[in-house]
């Protein structure tokens, strides 16, 4: 990105170019901070927070941003509600974030937790009961009632996710959860950014790690994505006319 020169306050942007670099391997990201080859970094791994302090360069902020699995509800059996229901508690949220990093916090809510009421000084998330609570017994007594007791017949799914350090972990996590609680066989598929990004937009998927970041401090940033004509509705939904 250059400056431009035809910018009515042009006088006052002091930068003439920034350069973007796409690192994906947080330790050579780290790297390339520290030898001076990039001047600024996010997404950096959570133990920089025990080797640099705000007098150091370090910034932290909560990000308005929720993790989740995608479910392609055009594929059986995820078509089955019970079988979407039975993963969703299976998980034990809190084991996960420990495995990914201290940077991550559990959440069994779809609006990211830092995201700000519009008509309190509250979070929206405390205005409300929680969507769901984790419950492994639950979780398999559902996957039975759906046919699959403790698993049995219950085909292979695969998990897409981007290919970097920190999903890579989360989709072990969950992998492991999955054969442990519910006794089903989940593969994982990492893939580059570009890859990924297209086979969630075509659909082309079982189940896929999502994320969305708000684009401004409103609730409806998250809501409106599953409406069903909303073109960021990659779960099928909106295919399906739900």
């Amino acid at each position: 990105m250059v400056k431009n020169e035809y910018y009515y306050q042009a006088d006052l942007v002091n930068l003439d170019r920034i350069t973007v670099q796409f690192i994906s391997d947080q330790t050579a990201l780290l790297s390339a901070y520290q030898t001076g080859e990039v001047n600024v970094v996010t997404g950096l791994p959570d133990y920089v927070l025990d080797q640099y302090t705000e007098e150091t360069g370090l910034f932290i902020w909560s990000m308005l941003t929720s993790k989740f699995i995608l479910p392609n509800l055009s594929v059986a059996p995820l078509d089955d509600e019970r079988v979407r229901e039975a993963i969703a508690l299976a998980l034990n949220r809190e084991e996960i974030c420990s495995v990914i990093g201290s940077d991550y916090i559990a959440s069994v809510n779809y609006v990211a937790e830092y995201m700000l009421s519009t008509i309190s000084d509250e979070y929206f998330k405390d205005e409300q009961d929680p969507l769901f609570t984790e419950d492994e017994e639950r979780a398999k007594e559902l996957l039975a009632e759906a046919g699959y007791p403790d698993g049995e017949g219950f085909p292979t799914l695969t998990y897409k996710y981007p290919n970097s350090e920190k999903d890579s972990l989360m989709a072990q996590a969950i992998q492991a959860q999955l054969k442990s609680v519910l006794n089903i066989d989940i593969e994982l598929v990492g893939e580059e950014d570009e890859v990924y990004a297209q086979e969630k937009k075509d659909g082309s998927y079982e189940l896929i790690r999502h994320s969305w970041t708000a684009d401004y401090n409103d609730p409806i940033n998250f809501l409106n994505l599953y409406t069903s004509d909303s073109t960021s509705n990659y779960n099928g939904g909106r295919r399906r006319g739900l």
